[in-house]
């Protein structure tokens, strides 16, 4: 059952090739060997090609970073303003507070003086004691605490 399909009116464009069935199809070999200039052109062009991406890349990178080095430096100098105002109120906050605490202890303590050397306090060190007693102490289990010791326990 095999069908006859009748022939396509062929356009000029179209090239028909009859095979026989024991025929092998040539195939076309290599591209022919292109001349060393054209080698080097090529080579030229691609190298440039990618040379120019290169250039217009840090271009945008450069012109990126101009602008927003400033925004970030103007972002970062109003900060500094900002803190260099609080540090000037807290100053005169503190400079207040202290004129009226001068204020204060002046009216309330008149009756205050002022220290002399002839009122001064000297301590003795206290003497050493042998490093037996002390390793005699020591070896013994504390299971209570005493408070009434010869020698004070700080100052």
């Amino acid at each position: 059952m095999s069908t006859v399909i009748p022939p396509k009116p062929q356009s000029k464009s179209a090239v028909v090739v009859n095979f026989k069935a024991n025929e092998r199809v040539k195939t076309i070999s290599d591209f022919p060997k292109l001349p060393a200039e054209l080698k080097l052109l090529i080579f030229l062009q691609k190298s440039t090609f990618i040379f120019s991406l290169a250039l217009i890349t840090s271009a945008l990178t450069i012109f990126g970073l101009t602008v927003r080095i400033p925004q970030a430096w103007d972002l970062e100098y109003k900060k500094l303003k900002t803190l260099q105002r609080q540090e000037r109120q807290l100053i005169a906050t503190n400079e207040i507070e202290r004129k009226k605490l001068i204020q204060q202890t002046e009216t309330q303590s008149n009756n205050l003086v002022y220290p002399q050397p002839e009122h001064a306090l000297f301590l003795s060190i206290s003497p050493t004691t042998d490093n037996r007693e002390l390793t005699t102490q020591e070896s013994k289990p504390a299971t209570t605490m005493s408070v009434g010791n010869d020698s004070p326990l700080a100052y």
